[in-house]
Order: structure tokens, then C-alpha cells, then sequence
């Protein structure tokens, strides 16, 4: 009786052995589908082969040009899919930014977190910083994580002196003032 059931855990654990040897075979085999599923997404996802980048140094957060500094805005820029590099970040800031930051009056942030990559296109909602209020403007985009990166299919802003942020340190407004000078000197000479 000892021996039959010595014989019966030992198939009791072969049996166990298998089983979890099956199962872990078909985890990888859903594994490795997602994953395959992922590359064929991005593979017919053109926004992340052809972009436009976004990548001053004026455009990043750490970039504060003061009350009566320099600035610009996003106004008049094309509509297509922008991707942030350089000194200008590599991705809009998720959190409220503060004003006469990143080279203009109302800087721009991502209201809410990026995709995934398994996520696709998504919609989310840009908001601009101005007088006290996180989201005095707002506008609807699309992002895409490209699994390394992000791009934004980002148009004009609602109005001027708003800009889109990128997370970036930016430069000091020291370097920019030194460019200047000779004209400060000009006028006050």
C-alpha cells in the first residue's frame, strides 16, 4: 500500500510538473502575441516615422523669461505631429506650469498622464496657465507613445503669447540677456 502511493504523489507531482509546464508555455506564447501585436501597431502608426520636433531651448520649463521678458507663441504653428528633443525636453510636462515660463506668458501642459504604448492615439486635453488658473484655455490633442518617446499631433493655439511646454531645463534668461545687451547699451547711451 506504501508503494502505491508513493507511486501515486510521484505521478501527482509529474502531473503538476506538466501542468505548470503548459501553462508557462502559453503565458509566453500570449507574451510574445502582445508583443507582436505592439510592433504591428507601431509599424502602421506613421506619426511615429514622420514628425516634426520641437526643440528650442526657450521652450523649456526651466526656462522663466520674467513679467516683461521674451516671448513667443504657438499661434500660428502648422498642425501635424510634433515630438520634444534637446533642450527643450523630451515631453510636454504633466503637471501645471507655472506663468512666464518656457518663452511665453501662458505655457502650455498635459492635463493628465501619457499613454502606453499598447494604448495607441489617445485624446488628451492641453491646458494653459494664466492668472491663477491652471487651465484658463485649453485645447483637445492627440498623443502616441512610440515606445521610447512621445509625439503630439498638436495646431495653433486659441490665442497668442499661449506656447506648448516641453519638460526640458531650458536656458537662463542670463544667456539670453547677454544677446541684449549691445542694444540695451544703445538706447541707453
Amino acid at each position: 500500500v506504501l508503494l502505491v502511493l508513493l507511486v501515486l504523489l510521484v505521478l501527482l507531482v509529474l502531473l503538476l510538473l506538466l501542468a505548470f509546464r503548459v501553462l508557462l508555455v502559453l503565458f509566453l506564447l500570449f507574451l510574445l502575441f502582445s508583443c507582436f501585436l505592439v510592433l504591428l501597431s507601431l509599424m502602421f502608426s506613421p506619426e511615429c516615422y514622420s514628425y516634426s520636433y520641437l526643440e528650442d531651448s526657450v521652450r523649456g520649463v526651466g526656462f522663466y523669461n520674467g513679467y516683461y521678458g521674451y516671448y513667443q507663441c504657438d499661434s500660428n504653428l502648422p498642425s501635424g505631429w510634433y515630438r520634444f528633443r534637446g533642450a527643450a525636453g523630451t515631453e510636454m510636462p504633466t503637471s501645471c506650469v507655472g506663468t512666464h515660463r518656457c518663452g511665453t506668458h501662458a505655457p502650455g501642459w498635459l492635463s493628465g498622464s501619457h499613454p502606453s504604448v499598447a494604448d495607441g492615439a489617445v485624446y488628451a486635453t492641453v491646458c494653459f496657465h494664466w492668472s491663477s488658473r491652471c487651465c484658463r484655455w485649453s485645447r483637445s490633442i492627440r498623443v502616441r507613445n512610440c515606445s521610447g518617446f512621445y509625439v503630439y499631433e498638436l495646431g495653433p493655439t486659441p490665442t497668442c503669447w499661449l506656447r506648448y511646454c516641453g519638460n526640458g531645463g531650458g536656458e537662463d534668461l542670463q544667456d539670453l540677456q547677454t544677446y541684449r545687451q549691445p542694444c540695451l547699451n544703445y538706447f541707453n547711451s
